[in-house]
């Protein structure tokens, strides 16, 4: 009955405190105090444990009498002569139960004073930190946005193409209401440094949208341009972006002379997801895109993340490609997703 109790008392604490996760590439497993602990899972093994002992106390009373000398704290040997029990604190058993309690609890108390520390750390990263580092990124996208660098900006016009209002709930199911670019102001705008105009986005199909039910093109062709460029500028984004160093889109440069180039559109490198964070502490891979041609040109918020993931901000970002055959006139160009998981969207396109 003692291990059957210790096993039990061991399960019912596993129940109550320990986690897995599995995912693409991980599996994690560890110790952590439960937000809404699963009380039915710890107390399972418990009623177990309790019905093998009634059970077991059950059989004995139907035992015949016990002699009273068993019952006493002694035992008669071969030749009659009476002995004490061997007490319970020099048992094997009893040392081995007391080890595995005292691991036992001290693995309880090492994961409740870090589960402790961890909390005191997220509420002054929420409370103090967060606050002040999105701050001053939203300062510095607003300088960035106040005068355009590009030499001689030609904003090309995206109307004919445009898939998607601003006001568009386009990632996630059905269900999802408000996930939108409602804040991003619309119309001729600087971002990054360049200016463009915005109007719509021409939304291209993901892995993670076909499982959403949402029905987008693949290619968008024939974006006019018919101008010579030495540079072309994307105000874009994306979502669903899992993995990194992964190409995404690609721009496919028609030449008047018939012949065309591509431009990759890498994530990490050009974009990150439309959802994450803009502050600095803890941000992790998620907070900045790694081309030195890319930089985040605005950040906002909706209904939905705040409701979802507050901590979070929409971001969209500036990238900037050389065009590998300036001396040569784009006839236009051609917009592709290359069906990763991410889906990618363009808001504008600029050449100077």
């Amino acid at each position: 009955m003692k291990w059957i109790w210790t096993a039990c008392v061991i399960c019912s604490l596993i129940s109550l405190f320990n986690y897995a996760t599995i995912g693409p590439g991980f599996v994690a497993v560890g110790y952590a105090l439960p937000s809404s602990p699963h009380w039915f899972y710890a107390v399972l093994p418990l009623l177990v444990a309790a019905a093998i002992f009634l059970h077991q106390r059950g059989m004995e009373n139907r035992l015949a009498p016990i002699p009273a000398e068993r019952r006493s704290n002694a035992h008669r040997d071969a030749a009659g002569k009476m002995h004490p029990k061997q007490s319970i604190y020099r048992t094997p058993t009893y040392w081995v139960m007391a080890v595995l309690a005292a691991v036992v609890l001290t693995g309880v108390v090492f994961v409740a004073v870090m589960s402790a520390q961890d909390k005191a750390e997220n509420l002054d990263l929420r409370t103090r930190v967060w606050p002040a580092e999105r701050a001053a990124t939203l300062q510095q996208l607003k300088a960035r946005q106040l005068a355009s660098e590009s030499t001689n900006p030609i904003m090309i016009d995206l109307k004919p193409r445009l898939n998607a209002s601003l006001l568009e709930s386009i990632d996630g199911t059905a269900n999802v209401k408000d996930n939108n670019l409602v804040e991003l102001p619309s119309g001729i705008h600087t971002f990054g440094g360049v200016v463009f105009s915005v109007e719509g986005r021409i939304q291209l199909l993901g892995r993670n949208l076909i499982k959403s039910g949402k029905r987008f093109p693949v290619i968008v062709k024939n974006i006019p341009i018919s101008r010579q460029c030495a540079r072309i500028h994307l105000l874009h984004g994306a979502s669903a972006v899992r993995t990194l160093d992964e190409k995404i889109a690609r721009l496919v440069l028609h030449y008047k002379d018939g012949s065309q180039t591509e431009i990759a559109v890498m994530a990490g490198q050009d974009v990150l997801d439309w959802w994450g964070p803009i502050y600095n502490t803890d941000g992790g891979d998620e907070r900045n895109t790694t081309s030195p041609g890319t930089e985040l040109a605005w950040a906002g918020s909706n209904p939905w993340i705040k409701k979802r993931a507050p901590e979070y901000s929409l971001r969209l970002y500036r990238s900037t490609f050389a065009n590998p055959r300036p001396d040569l006139e784009i006839s236009s160009i051609d917009y592709v997703s290359t069906l990763s998981e991410a889906a990618p969207f363009l808001l504008g396109l600029t050449i100077d």
